[in-house]
């Protein structure tokens, strides 16, 4: 089932990606979906304690302990569902949860994401699924100024909202 946002924000550019965590209001059940520039534990935590869920890609830096593995169907591209807590100087601090650490090799594009979660309860597929639909957002927008790849791009930040029947999806993505 396709959902759609009840609100979405697009900025001008000239906001940094984690500051749109700033603009959401924590909604109970909501999903907000992030790329990795977006991972601010302290900001994330904010969203967590009521009952908002988030899925960001984990930055290549992200110090994460694994506490231990979930079962994972290699079959349909997962690579692992971990589950961890942070385990840098201040991210520790800053969300003291427990967190999914997904790897997912996305065949159509030939690379392995990995994405973090707080829901424990949708199957790691689902997660990964969740994170997909992020890049419908790149519909809005055409083709990157002076690109070379005919695929459409997302602005530069966008948030958009659904009703509580809904999750709503934040999409946020780095500068090209």
């Amino acid at each position: 089932m396709t959902r759609f946002p009840a609100f979405i924000h697009i900025s001008d550019g000239k906001l940094h990606d984690v500051n749109a965590l700033d603009m959401l209001l924590p909604e109970a059940g909501a999903f907000h979906v992030m790329d990795r520039a977006c991972p601010d534990f302290k900001r994330l935590h904010q969203l967590h304690p009521c009952g908002g869920f988030f899925v960001p890609r984990a930055k290549s830096n992200a110090k994460l302990r694994r506490l231990h593995s979930r079962p994972a169907d290699r079959s349909t591209g997962l690579v692992c569902d971990q589950v961890a807590r942070p385990d840098g100087v201040n991210s520790a601090t800053d969300f003291p949860a427990k967190l999914r650490r997904i790897r997912h090799r996305d065949s159509e594009r030939g690379k392995t994401l990995i994405f973090l979660a707080n829901n424990f309860t949708l199957p790691a597929m689902s997660v990964a699924d969740i994170h997909r639909s992020r890049r419908q957002v790149e519909l809005l927008s055409g083709p990157r100024n002076g690109s070379r790849s005919s695929r459409p791009s997302a602005p530069k930040t966008s948030i958009a909202s659904c009703s509580n029947a809904t999750p709503s999806l934040s999409w946020s993505r780095p500068p090209a």
